[in-house]
């Protein structure tokens, strides 16, 4: 199956360096509390409009996060070092829950949001989205099929609250 050919090609750079696999798993563990961080600057530095940002990002995020939280208990999909007896995660997290990627839901909601109002900002916060989704599948805890779950969750559910907030204010 391509997902767990993927997989394998990705997490063939775990365990390579030590310095990777820190690199590795702060992009997988850390890098969304930076984000996150940013958004908070972001809507402190720009306040205009801030009702509505606050709605599309802040409520898309949460939104999308409780998205991907459902999914995952109608449809429990075990992480790879639990599918696969010779991975050897970075770290081990979770269980039965790998399908879609929350991490990776919430960042692409981030991004999706941010970009709505800053498309240079909301080009980075998508490349940052990547390296995470990257990061958990070099880590061993996600597929590739995950990170794409959660990418398209993230994206559709933003971009959903935003349309219907935008709908609602005519």
């Amino acid at each position: 199956m391509i997902n767990t050919q993927l997989f394998n090609f990705f997490h063939t750079f775990s365990g390579q360096s030590v310095f990777l696999d820190r690199l590795f798993f702060f992009g997988a563990e850390y890098l969304i509390y930076f984000l996150i961080a940013e958004v908070a600057i972001f809507l402190l530095l720009r306040r205009d409009r801030l009702f509505e940002k606050l709605i599309v990002i802040v409520g898309g995020v949460i939104l999308a996060w409780g998205a991907s939280q459902t999914i995952n208990i109608f449809f429990p999909v075990a992480r790879p070092f639990i599918e696969l007896l010779d991975i050897q995660p970075l770290f081990v997290h979770g269980g039965y829950d790998s399908f879609p990627s929350g991490h990776v839901t919430f960042a692409f909601a981030l991004a999706t949001g941010l970009s709505f109002y800053n498309k240079r900002l909301g080009a980075l916060f998508f490349f940052g989205a990547l390296l995470i989704g990257l990061s958990r599948v070099v880590a061993g805890v996600h597929w590739p099929l995950d990170i794409l779950g959660g990418a398209l969750v993230g994206v559709l559910v933003v971009m959903a609250v935003h349309f219907l907030f935008k709908k609602v204010r005519k």
